[in-house]
């Protein structure tokens, strides 16, 4: 499996993002986390590091929580439609799917310290508040689908080049190996053996189709303090308890003409991940409020250690008819693979300001710097090191850090009433610098409504971002040319609804 896992992250990476650079990809999936937030700070665009006072401060600047004066609980689900529109060997599809999920539950508790009788009581430490908060901060459900005919080269040519990078020699009944891809490509007829190595057996103008489903999330549970210091400096710190789940369900399809068998071939190549794992950080900021006019943030957040266990399976069906001989049916036995790896997401460093009108609202803004280059990957086994050194090579090489915009604005229509719009810019992880893909553009508007105790918030967020996949991966030297790749536009369409109520 070594060889197999090696030739993937080497040629995988010729795209950074979504190819199958499994490990080297993943680890960049799991670095790119948002904070799950209230409907509030979603209408906002989620630039709330100066502003404070919200629930979601437990979880993106603590030291928001120190501007809480009462207790509060709230509750924020979330429904999402996810769409992809692509384009792959000049044909469009399109694909869509739904989900409904709570992406923050929070709650404060006010702690107010005695004064001595007499004493100013608005100077000094006036609170020490806490904080609890479950936060979804990464999605990654969706649904890709993309189809073509491809005139350059098949899967075939991807199946023999594993076969040539195992150092397989003529066929045998043992060589290739029982159960391998390249075994059930060689009994399928899709490769054969000339020339002192494999080769493809399939002619080209072949359909492919590949149909990809993902599903799962990352979540945080922060447990936080904050403290007022004379109604003029917040502080705060929390710690993050992680915890990861992410499943892919894809399989290519292709059919065409194999000469070997001189039949027609429909065969399938499907592959799953499933991927879980725990981990930890911890979280310090500050809100130094000067006057009643403007406030300033800043928040910091540790690299998160995540323990992280990957299952992956494979396998081959191949049916063949329409020839001069009968119709043949081959697969191979579902191939399963475990690796377990540590992972060291970036740290994460957020500056903000606001400016602030009691009568009309205010603006917020703020800047977020993530370094991807300083991701890392590591394990405690020594037969894993070619891997992880693999793969961190691919990282420093293809990543690099990047710097997020956030924006928004809430407006008093009245003292129960507020309007909200926000637009967040999240720039390209990915090293490519004459190149706008894989960065991701959010524009959010919402509205809120206060009532004794209560409030009811609402928000709508559309983000948009490029990506593009290959279906499989072939050597640099393979004379078919390189990989079909299918472009991909992502949207995310969705609703917030939060419920909350001060004690």
């Amino acid at each position: 499996m070594k060889f197999r896992i090696l030739f993937l992250a080497i040629a995988g990476m010729a795209i950074a993002g979504d190819s199958y650079a499994q490990y080297a990809n993943d680890a960049l999936r799991f670095s790119q986390s948002q904070f799950g937030a209230s409907a509030r700070f979603k209408a906002l665009g989620n630039a709330g590091t100066a502003v404070g006072g919200d629930l979601s401060s437990i979880g993106t600047n603590p030291g928001g929580l120190g501007l809480f004066t009462k207790s509060e609980f709230s509750l924020t689900p979330e429904f999402v439609n996810y769409s992809a529109k692509s384009i792959f060997l000049g044909a469009n599809a399109n694909s869509q799917k739904d989900k409904t999920s709570i992406t923050n539950a929070a709650a404060a508790w006010v702690a107010r310290f005695s004064r001595p009788k007499g004493s100013d009581l608005t100077k000094g430490v006036l609170s020490l508040n806490f904080g609890i908060a479950y936060s979804k901060v990464n999605d990654f459900e969706n649904k890709i689908v993309y189809s073509g005919t491809n005139a350059d080269n098949s899967i075939a040519d991807f199946y023999s080049d594993i076969a040539n990078n195992a150092g397989y020699g003529p066929p045998s009944s043992t060589n290739p190996p029982d159960g391998s891809l390249e075994r059930a490509a060689y009994e399928g007829y899709l490769i054969d053996y000339f020339g002192g190595k494999y080769v493809p057996d399939t002619d080209i103008n072949n359909e492919q189709t590949k149909s990809e489903d993902r599903m799962g999330s990352q979540s945080e549970v922060n447990l936080s303090t904050g403290i007022n210091v004379s109604n003029r400096f917040f502080v705060g710190a929390s710690v993050g308890i992680l915890s990861l789940k992410y499943n892919s369900e894809g399989t290519f399809s292709e059919q065409g003409k194999t000469f070997g068998y001189n039949a027609n071939y429909d065969s399938d190549y499907s592959q799953n991940y499933m991927t879980t794992g725990a981990g930890i950080n911890a979280k310090l900021g500050f809100i130094y409020k000067p006057n009643q006019y403007f406030r300033f943030g800043a928040s910091a957040q540790t690299p998160s250690w995540y323990k992280i266990t990957d299952s992956y399976s494979e396998f081959i069906s191949t049916k063949l008819s329409g020839g001069t001989n009968p119709a043949l049916n081959v697969a191979n036995d579902e191939q399963f693979y475990n690796f377990s790896y540590r992972l060291k997401t970036p740290a994460k460093y957020t500056i903000g300001a606001a400016l602030f009108n009691n009568d009309l609202g205010f603006i917020s803004g703020e800047i977020e710097f993530i370094d991807y280059n300083s991701i890392l990957l590591s394990s405690k086994t020594s037969v894993d090191e070619d891997i992880i050194l693999d793969n961190n090579q691919q990282i420093a090489s293809n990543f690099t850090n990047t710097v997020n915009f956030k924006v928004g604005a809430e407006y008093k229509a009245s003292p129960e009433l507020m309007l909200r719009a926000g637009y967040n810019l999240l720039g390209s992880a990915a090293d490519l610098s004459t190149s706008n893909r894989f960065k991701t553009s959010a524009y959010s508007v919402g509205a809120g409504y206060r009532f004794m105790n209560s409030y009811i918030d609402l928000a709508y967020q559309k983000a948009m971002y490029d990506t593009e996949f290959q279906p499989y991966v072939l050597n640099s030297s393979n004379s078919s040319g390189p990989a079909p790749t299918a472009s991909v536009k992502n949207g995310r369409n969705s609703m917030f609804f939060t419920f909350g109520v001060r004690f």
